[in-house]
């Protein structure tokens, strides 16, 4: 055998593959070719076959990807080896990826090589990414410009123009590398982050393809798991750092159905996995079991994330996705398990069932939930949740109830006559909420009838259009007029408990700003916070002091306060919302005569 041919190479790394002890030999051959070959210009030769040097750059890869895998076996000492030649290695790492996705191959030949190479460099990005945690080449190794992007691109380019399973299966398994993103290390390696925003942006149809992959994974008999936990952990990635790109809005606008309906098939009682071609297919069920499970906590925290950047229309979306029973069956689900009930999901579903809590001051919301309750009793899921998680019946608890007393107020509201009409000229502007007339566009405002819709047309066609706009990229949106309202109602049901409860303290606040000139005296300010359940009691304070507190940064608030300078025989109530961050954020502010 000719030790620097490529037949020789190719027989040291198929002996390093199954035996360890062949690593060192076959680790030094390819670091002799790392040092000798130059790169090709052309990965295919005319006749869309790979050129021989290309085959050559091949196998030196896959050597580097069996000694990393080896490496993740307890051999670090391999680790050390492949990574004292990292930077060469990136060299021809990046080449051959940019090659297979600006080239068409014209041959089978070509193609199957093609199908290699993604394989190879996806396996090895993400071998890379976690042997050098922790280690002096961690920063090194991530900091390669085109680390991350590199990946995103060849997976796209598998999704658009197909490839073998393995090779499809590989690169979207390897996308968990963007869990190695640490937003307090971000400064360490930003410019190869940025390149992953460019490449999003590049592409309009990222995110369709990106949905048209998981359903198309989720909807067969049987689930392959090493396609989902890459693509999700690269969605939250998106979402969670990068919400103004192309394919962050479209998901966080129909993220979370997509992400209740992937719950759901995970909890399913039919769901089967599809084993790899490997001799232990029990050792592979348990492993796609694990994956299964991660990928539930995944679906959770991205629903956090969604909530967080959308608010109520996220809210009402994954609780129309039945995300409420579909927690109550993963805790059965994953109890059948070897171990307990996963200690992350249970934390994550009672976090997330606290927080739909917190927007039950909304109608929509109140109505999902009671919903959501029959499905529970219909099938049984209740009783059975109660004997085995405590914690999560503690939380559903708490939901419920906080639903219920709030939804016991609602038949009064809704016959009441209330200011809902939105058409300005309107003459007789109160009516019942029950008989409001929704716009169909913006579906933000009300009308008493249809006719002073059409008069109000030619004022609000052009704030109808923004709204509509926002709703559809997936943005942070506010809560219509009418949900307000309802909210209005609750908190106006709430103050009278809360003057009670701050009378001493304001008593005293009072007495200190004894000397102050009535003229230049403000109301009491009393904060409220419904983004926590029970409603919190946040400062009290003079309306003096607005400007230093967090209300101070809110023109629109500070402006209202200042109307009442003067009126000393108020308290102005600032109650802050549930909402998604950004514009959208909700607030109502009012004052109670004393």
């Amino acid at each position: 055998m000719i030790r620097n041919s490529l037949d020789g190479l190719e027989s040291l790394v198929s002996a390093a593959r199954t035996d360890v002890k062949a690593c060192p030999r076959m680790l030094s051959a390819v670091h002799r070719h790392l040092r000798t070959k130059k790169l090709p210009r052309e990965l295919f030769i005319s006749t869309g076959a790979p050129s021989a040097t290309a085959r050559l750059m091949a196998s030196c890869l896959d050597g580097l990807r069996v000694a990393l895998y080896w490496s993740n076996r307890k051999h670090k000492d391999l680790s050390e080896r492949v990574m004292q030649q990292w930077i060469v290695a990136w060299d021809w790492l990046s080449f051959m990826a940019d090659q297979v996705v600006s080239k068409e191959p014209q041959s089978v030949e070509g193609t199957e090589f093609q199908y290699k190479v993604v394989e190879v460099v996806a396996d090895l990005h993400r071998l890379a990414a976690f042997e050098s945690q922790g280690t002096a080449y961690e920063v090194e190794v991530l900091n390669m410009p085109g680390f991350f992007s590199t990946l995103v691109r060849l997976w796209f380019h598998m999704l658009c123009h197909g490839g073998s399973p393995a090779a499809l299966r590989g690169i979207s398994h390897s996308l968990i590398v963007f869990n190695s993103i640490d937003s307090d290390n971000m400064e360490n390696f930003r410019l190869a982050i940025r390149e992953v925003d460019l490449v999003l942006q590049d592409m309009p149809d990222a995110a369709s393809l990106f949905i048209t992959h998981i359903l198309g994974t989720i909807e067969v008999n049987a689930i392959n798991m090493r396609l989902l936990n890459g693509p999700l952990t690269l969605m939250a990635y998106a979402l969670d750092f990068h919400s103004d790109y192309i394919i962050c809005p479209f998901i966080a606008c129909y993220g979370p159905t997509l992400v209740t309906a992937l719950m759901a098939r995970l909890t399913s009682s039919k769901l089967t996995y599809k084993l790899g071609n490997i001799e232990d297919k029990k050792l592979d069920k348990h492993i796609q079991g694990n994956m299964a499970e991660s990928c539930f906590v995944l679906c959770i925290k991205l629903l956090e994330i969604c909530i967080r950047m959308r608010g109520l229309p996220c809210v009402v979306q994954i609780l129309q996705g039945r995300l409420l029973p579909t927690c109550f069956k993963a805790a059965l689900f994953l109890g059948h398990r070897s171990r307990p009930f996963h200690e992350n999901v249970g934390v994550l579903c009672c976090a997330l069932f606290r927080k739909i809590a917190t927007f039950s001051i909304y109608p929509k919301v109140m109505h999902l939930v009671i919903k959501s309750n029959r499905h529970l009793e219909a099938h049984g899921l209740k009783a059975l949740v109660e004997l085995t998680v405590p914690e999560l019946w503690t939380s559903w608890n708490t939901l419920y109830d906080t639903v219920m007393q709030r939804h016991t107020t609602k038949p009064s509201y809704s016959v009441l006559p209330r200011r809902l009409c939105n058409n300005p000229q309107c003459p007789n502007p109160y009516i019942r909420p029950i008989d409001a007339k929704r716009c169909a566009g913006c579906l933000y405002v009300h009308y008493c009838s249809r006719e002073c819709q059409k008069d109000h047309w030619t004022s609000h066609r052009q704030k109808c259009k923004s709204l509509m706009s926002t709703r559809k990229a997936g943005k942070p949106m506010r809560v219509n007029n009418l949900d307000q309202d309802f909210a209005e109602w609750m908190v106006d049901l709430d103050l009278p408990r809360f003057l009670a409860d701050t009378k001493e303290i304001r008593q005293r606040l009072e007495e200190k700003r004894a000397m102050t000139e009535p003229y230049k005296k403000y109301p009491m300010v009393i904060e409220i916070s419904y983004n926590s359940v029970p409603t919190k009691l946040g400062r009290v304070y003079p309306g003096e002091e607005a400007r230093t507190t967090g209300i101070g940064r809110m023109p629109e608030v500070m402006a209202i306060l200042e109307r009442r300078r003067g009126h000393l025989n108020e308290v102005f109530f600032y109650a802050a919302l549930p909402s998604g961050k950004g514009p959208g954020s909700e607030c109502i502010c009012t004052t109670v005569s004393l």
